[in-house]
């Protein structure tokens, strides 16, 4: 079976998808065929030129296979992405994931050779909380008649029956009750995910159906990160999660994941080189950063105090 990457490249990203993919290349020892899709023309021709020149590039376009392109620009496209690229095993990244270790190690992982789907954990830290006094107030973490939605649309695709292997955290589907404490709101994440199209060719078809219905779907998760747990489900199949949750790397916004107990991608950000490689120069940089912070608290008090 073939191997590869696939990577939609927005015109937002294309800076950052270029850094990470000569990284992939030229630091991490990726050998595997890399897949570059656009909807339309979205990558400069300067960012097009700069990728081109690394080995094992190719270049697919929406606009090219469906008179109907515009309707997957969007988180969708990876769902018309894993149905129509070249590759039997498919490593999905998005184009602001960075990586940190060697993608392909995840081809060997015992989970996904037993099921053909790998995914990883969202920020443990979204979570629904709700005001027994007062629940249908605020945004969708606060909002009760969010998650009554959720409920009775999930319930609805996986045809009222709760599958033997539905996920323990987000058991309040399954709940008439407004629940006690926090629950998950979300459960995995979508920035790399691995898929054995043959294995789970069944899954496949409801992955691509949610995505194609997303004006539907969106309304209940965040983009397209639960299709690919709640399509294997749809059509009787398993799949396996990263037993780390996500999570925001120490003292900033970079939204971080694990595999085997060490770094794997972040999102929104890059963890320098130097903080990884050497724990001390993560705890002075820490140290520093802490210092910093204070002595901006102190300078806000002084002007505050001079007016």
């Amino acid at each position: 079976m073939t191997r590869g990457i696939v990577v939609a490249i927005p015109a937002r990203y294309e800076q950052i998808a270029a850094y990470n993919l000569l990284k992939l290349r030229r630091h991490l020892g990726c050998t595997l065929p890399i897949e570059i899709w656009e909807v339309g023309r979205e990558i400069s021709e300067a960012a097009r030129q700069a990728l081109t020149m690394l080995d094992g590039i190719s270049w697919r376009n929406v606009a090219n296979e469906t008179g109907d392109f515009q309707a997957w620009q969007g988180f969708q496209i990876k769902a018309w992405i894993l149905r129509q690229c070249r590759f039997d095993e498919v490593l999905i990244v998005d184009a602001d994931a960075v990586l940190y270790q060697n993608p392909e190690i995840l081809f060997s992982d015992k989970g996904y050779s037993e099921t053909g789907l790998y995914l990883f954990r969202d920020l443990a830290s979204w979570k629904f909380n709700y005001d027994p006094t007062n629940p249908y107030k605020g945004d969708k973490f606060t909002h009760y008649g969010f998650l009554r939605g959720r409920r009775e649309w999930l319930r609805r695709v996986l045809g009222n029956k709760k599958p033997a292997n539905f996920p323990v955290e987000w058991d309040y589907i399954w709940d008439d009750a407004l629940p006690s404490q926090p629950v998950h709101e979300a459960l995995s994440e979508s920035g790399v995910v691995v898929f054995n199209k043959r294995k789970q060719a069944r899954a496949l078809d409801r992955i691509f159906a949610l995505n194609r219905d997303h004006r539907e779907t969106y309304q209940w998760i965040w983009g397209d990160k639960e299709t690919f747990w709640i399509g294997a489900l749809m059509a009787d199949a398993n799949f396996t999660l990263n037993p780390e949750w996500g999570y925001h790397y120490p003292n900033t916004e970079i939204m971080a994941q694990n595999y085997g107990g060490k770094l794997f991608y972040t999102q929104k950000g890059e963890v320098p080189r130097l903080e990884l490689e050497n724990p001390a120069i993560a705890a002075r940089s820490f140290l520093c950063r802490l210092g910093r912070a204070v002595q901006r608290f102190y300078k806000s008090l002084t002007e505050r105090d001079q007016t």
